[in-house]
């Protein structure tokens, strides 16, 4: 089965958190006595979520009746959200929704899917981003920037003190 439609819609670990709780709730309700149709189930998660998931099961010709695959493909979905690899962004600001957008986009393009942002706010960094991937990390902020080029100029900034006493 695929999941790669449903995963380009989580592009935060918030936002897979957030998915794993409602397919949890979605797998419970899916199994309680009441035999309602899945299409009812879907009502006890938010309307996004329950379209994502319902346009999924469409595409992989699953039949909304057959709760026997449904549960299967939930199952199936919730490991690949558990399994996710996470980028951590440090930034200065909170992010909009357009800054997300771009930074996922990227992510997609260049390290594909399978991927969520862990976006974090940091007043220290004065501005610019810290990532962190797979053990790696890099510092393009302007405190580091800053910092680097005092360490640099250090001398030429002590000789100025010195002339203006």
């Amino acid at each position: 089965m695929t999941y790669s439609d449903i995963l380009g819609h989580i592009k935060t670990i918030d936002q897979a958190r957030d998915f794993l709780y409602e397919i949890d709730m979605l797998l419970e309700e899916l199994f309680k006595a009441e035999n309602d149709a899945f299409e009812k189930k879907l009502n006890s998660i938010s309307v996004l979520t329950s379209q994502v998931i319902k346009e999924a099961i469409l595409k992989e010709n699953i039949g909304l009746e057959n709760k026997n695959m449904i549960k299967e493909y939930l199952i199936g979905l919730k490991e690949q959200l558990q399994n996710l690899k996470t980028i951590k962004l440090s930034i200065f600001f909170e992010p909009s929704a357009d800054l997300i957008d771009n930074l996922f986009s990227w992510v997609l393009k260049n390290q594909g899917t399978g991927i969520v942002l862990d976006i974090k706010t940091d007043k220290s960094i004065l501005g610019g981003i810290t990532v962190e991937f797979e053990g790696k990390y890099k510092d393009l902020t302007l405190k580091k920037t800053l910092e680097e080029a005092f360490v640099s100029k250090r001398e030429e900034i002590m000789g100025l003190q010195e002339y203006q006493t």
